[in-house]
Formats: C-alpha cells, structure tokens, sequence
C-alpha cells in the first residue's frame, strides 16, 4: 500500500533485516555464513535502489510512486539499474540473494524452526508482491508526455555501472569470499 517509493525501499530494508535476525537466530555455520552474503547483497543492492531513487526523486521533484513512470524507456541506464536492484531485492536467480535466501531456508529447516522459516516466508512473498507492484508500475509502461529527462551525472553514472557489475559478479561467484564467509561464521561461533 506504500506509495512513495523511498519509504518502499526502507521497508525492504526492514525485510531483509528480519532475515538476517532469523538467520542469526539458527546459529548454524551455513546460517551465519548466509546472513553474511545476505547483508553484502543487500547493502550492494540498496545502494544501487537508492541511487537511483535520488535521481527520480530529483528529476520529478517527488518520491510519489504514481509520479514517475516510463523509467527504463526514459533512462536506459536508470532503468537497468533500479531493475537490477530490485531483482536483488526480490532474491531473483542468478543474483546472490538468491542464495542467500536458499541457504537462510535450508539452515532454519536444518535447525529445525521449521515455524520461523514459514513466517518469513509469509513476510518475503508479501514484500515481493509489494516490489514486483510497485516497482513495475514505475519501470514500464509508456512514459507522460509531461515527464522530466532524467539527468545522471558522471560520478552517479559510473557508481551505478559498478553497482550493478558488482551485484551480477556477486550472483554468478562468491570467489575468495565463499571461504572467509565460511571462516567467519565459524569464528562467529556457528554450530554444525
């Protein structure tokens, strides 16, 4: 029911946070492990969302989801960026959040809870629902005769470029941080 879209993106936040509770609460090596690469893909992400959101919120003087709509056909490079963002956000594959939420399952399954795994899941379906709604709405879809270019400057471009190169490298390969991510959650105190 959110209609502005910056409000929409913090309560995402707040999403994922319950997932790294609830991934911290089962305490297990692929847990803590998960929880870690949850919260890189995520902080990647948001950055990714929300400097897009500042350059919509700046071009149509509103954060009012219904005020911006058309972006990718307006904005290629705004559009794939916020689009790429959200797919994190949504824990869609190939993107790591994906297997992040995988993993958080598995490890709440594995620790046998298995009536938090079922809440969360309740909670994620609802703010994917919410996502995919509202975010569509402001990607697709012809664009108002009245609508604003979308200017990006240089340094917001490249950091966009780099988010989401970072946010598909991520997805695709966790490299050298699949074994740190292991590392820590044993050093964290990570059980089986």
């Amino acid at each position: 029911v959110q209609t502005d879209f910056k409000r929409m993106l913090a309560y995402s936040s707040m999403e994922n946070m319950g997932l790294v509770a609830v991934a911290a609460a089962a305490s297990t090596k692929l847990a803590i492990a998960a929880l870690l690469l949850h919260v890189l893909a995520h902080g990647i992400a948001k950055t990714l969302v929300f400097l897009t959101a500042g350059q919509l919120q700046a071009a149509h003087d509103s954060t009012e989801i219904s005020d911006v709509t058309g972006v990718l056909a307006r904005s290629p490079l705004i559009g794939t960026a916020f689009a790429v963002g959200l797919a994190v956000l949504l824990g869609l594959p190939p993107f790591a959040m994906f297997a992040s939420e995988l993993s958080i399952s598995r490890a709440l399954s594995g620790a046998r809870l298995q009536w938090a795994l079922g809440a969360a899941l309740l909670f994620v379906v609802i703010a994917f629902a919410a996502l995919v709604r509202n975010g569509s709405r402001m990607l697709l879809g012809p664009p108002e005769a009245s609508s604003p270019v979308i200017a990006v400057p240089g340094s917001v471009a490249a950091a966009l470029v780099t988010g989401v190169i970072l946010s598909v490298a991520l997805g695709l390969t966790l490299g050298p941080l699949g074994q740190l991510f292991q590392t820590a959650a044993a050093q964290l105190g990570g059980s089986r």
